[in-house]
């Protein structure tokens, strides 16, 4: 565990940080801290959980987080997912915050699929992540069932696996009634 020392609002506040395997039972136990944060999401969990069953959980600076009363503050959906998964991850861990500091937890835009397509240099991002999100309902059957959503590691692993689709999505024009991922779709499978 690290330690140091932050001046916050003129007093010393001691913040301690550790990069820490978090088991199953230890996500419970964490849990148990887990006072007055926002409503959970099931399809979250469960997109996580397949990601980490799938050995595609990465360690990425994001931090299970508890305030200076022990509370936690940040990491609900994680700590769910593990359980869920019942597989270990790691993950940086924060104790020490202040309580007030959760108003700025997960406060901006979060990174999509386009982002991460874009930054790649993909044209036509937008559609090519509407695409692989068409082919991965295909691929688990969910129109006539529940709609599980798939999770980024997930998409962008269909769009590596395709690398035709974003051509299909370039060579395609919308359609009356048609979509134009579900039309891209139909061309590549085609």
């Amino acid at each position: 565990i690290s330690m140091r020392k932050e001046l916050v609002r003129g007093k010393k506040q001691t913040i301690l940080t550790e990069i820490a395997t978090i088991s199953p039972d230890i996500a419970v136990a964490y849990l148990d801290k887990n006072i007055g944060n926002r409503k959970t999401s099931d399809d979250h969990i469960t997109a996580m959980s397949r990601d980490m069953v799938n050995g595609k959980w990465h360690l990425t600076g994001d931090a299970i987080r508890f305030d200076i009363n022990g509370d936690l503050i940040d990491g609900q959906h994680r700590l769910r997912a593990c359980i869920k998964a019942n597989v270990p991850f790691t993950s940086l861990v924060i104790y020490g915050l202040e309580p007030e500091s959760k108003t700025a937890i997960d406060a901006n835009k979060p990174r999509t699929m386009r982002d991460f397509l874009a930054m790649d240099g993909m044209p036509n991002s937008l559609n090519v992540q509407a695409a692989a999100r068409f082919l991965f309902m295909l691929k688990v059957e969910s129109f006539r069932t529940s709609r599980p959503k798939p999770t980024t590691t997930e998409l962008l692993n269909i769009v590596k696996r395709h690398k035709e689709l974003p051509s299909s999505v370039r060579g395609t024009v919308s359609a009356l009634g048609v979509s134009q991922s579900q039309l891209a779709v139909v061309h590549y499978i085609g």
